[in-house]
């Protein structure tokens, strides 16, 4: 779908964003819109005050950036009925507003179940898994069996919750094997010197 908006007295035409709208960038869907709610322990949480975390700015910076020129790349069609050039946009744009702006009326065109970012617990996620593959369903599907999302709201929430649960899996089995080896050393350690 393709909508007209106006901001600062340009007008823009704007497109519906869709997950295959990214199949050329190697990143794919350049942003998501839910964070997992971590539980951490005591010792994380410790661990993480004594050793903080140092984010590059930079790198952080370039993330943003790549972001935003995909999502006018792909979102913006047009401005004042001249083709939309996304390089040019970026070169040129005084006011940083106007660019978030257009960054906002494509996401509010786009998505209409999650237009926030949100957390969402490990454990909701894991249930929504679990009963959607108990069921034959998506996660969306058993979140929202009536309906009212967009393939780029199913897309973001299914692949999230796939995601997480991939993740949890696999340091899970990580943990696993960590423990097989202690024990497996402190075996061998014990025939060493019995």
């Amino acid at each position: 779908m393709i909508k007209k908006v106006s901001l600062n007295g340009n007008i823009y035409t704007i497109k519906e964003l869709s997950p295959d709208a990214f199949l050329n960038s190697d990143i794919g869907v350049p942003f998501q819109l839910f964070c997992a709610k971590e539980e951490e322990s005591r010792e994380e949480a410790l661990r993480r005050k004594i050793k903080p975390e140092v984010e590059d700015s930079a790198d952080e910076d370039a993330k943003i950036i790549e972001t935003i020129t995909l999502v006018l790349k792909v979102g913006c069609i047009d401005v004042n009925k001249k083709q939309f050039c996304v390089d040019k946009f970026m070169e040129t744009t005084t006011d940083v507003s106007e660019c978030f702006a257009l960054i906002d009326a494509i996401f509010a065109h786009s998505l209409t179940l999650f237009t926030s970012v949100r957390d969402m617990s490990k454990q909701n996620a894991h249930l929504i898994n679990k009963m959607a593959t108990d069921y034959g369903k998506t996660p969306i599907e058993i979140m929202r069996p009536t309906g009212g999302y967009t393939d780029l709201d199913a897309y973001m929430f299914n692949s999230f919750v796939f995601v997480t649960c991939l993740n949890d899996q696999a340091a899970s089995i990580k943990k696993a094997n960590k423990a097989a080896v202690r024990q497996h050393s402190k075996l061998g350690l014990r025939a060493n010197h019995g």
